[in-house]
């Protein structure tokens, strides 16, 4: 099994949103429950009230964004390669909440259209301090990308640190260890529905050029699962050449 890598070779070197906060461990705490009740509310739509979604595109964006310095269990250090992966054991609940949200828009119009729709208008509550704080911060008109990045950089990382029997044993599991509760979301997809794993990540590459998409899929390939082929059979055809053009787009830039 690999080690988890100095997470420099994944995590963008410059975060999308450049403001951060020096937050307490409560109100760490908090930003997560709050994105997660707002997660679950988005991804249950129909059944839920908006009044369930305490966060809004702008400050989910910025609470993912700062989510990557947010204090862990053991106070690592803010550069520690695990504190990431250590981040995922403290909070379960809110990845497993993030990785349903991002991987159930497994289409280009949910990508295009419901991923922030279900996020829109802003109906947060300011005199709430942390939800005030995630306001503060001067948002892009379109916070997604962003938001979609951040959430592929975190499933990668748990990918770099997983293989194919460790994901089987935990998936048949009667009862899951605390350090292997974060992987109960992404198990499902990696083993039970890897289709809409690749529809997925394809959607969000091509609709949003989120390039950590690709990432995932590559990961996906190196775990070697026994629906892996069937899986890829979903691949959007366009998605080969588009990945080639965008890499020559980027060339001419530079």
């Amino acid at each position: 099994m690999e080690a988890l890598p100095n997470q420099s070779s994944v995590v963008p070197a410059a975060p999308r949103y450049e403001e951060t906060y020096d937050t307490s461990e409560a109100e760490d705490k908090e930003s997560m429950q709050l994105m997660r009740q707002s997660f679950k509310a988005t991804i249950f739509a129909s059944a839920s009230p908006l009044s369930e979604r305490p966060l809004c595109l702008d400050a989910i964006a910025c609470a993912m964004n700062t989510a990557r310095g947010n204090t862990v269990i053991g106070k690592l250090p803010r550069d520690h390669p695990e504190r990431l992966s250590q981040m995922f054991n403290d909070h379960p609940k809110f990845i497993n909440a993030a990785i349903l949200w991002l991987l159930s828009h497994s289409s280009d119009d949910a990508v295009l259209h419901s991923a922030s729709k279900d996020l829109l208008p802003c109906t947060c509550d300011t005199s709430n301090p942390c939800i005030a704080m995630l306001h503060s911060a001067e948002m892009p008109p379109d916070g997604i990308p962003g938001i979609a990045d951040s959430m592929f950089i975190f499933v990668e990382i748990m990918l770099f640190s997983s293989d194919t029997q460790k994901l089987d044993r935990i998936i048949k599991a009667d009862r899951l260890k605390r350090t292997k509760r974060r992987y109960e979301t992404l198990n499902h997809f990696i083993l039970v529905d890897p289709r809409t794993l690749v529809q997925a990540a394809c959607s969000w590459y091509k609709v949003r050029d989120c390039a950590e998409a690709i990432s995932i899929l590559t990961r996906f390939v190196e775990l070697r699962t026994p629906d892996m082929d069937t899986a890829f059979q979903a691949m959007d055809p366009e998605i080969p050449l588009l990945i080639v053009q965008r890499a020559f787009d980027a060339v001419i830039v530079r």
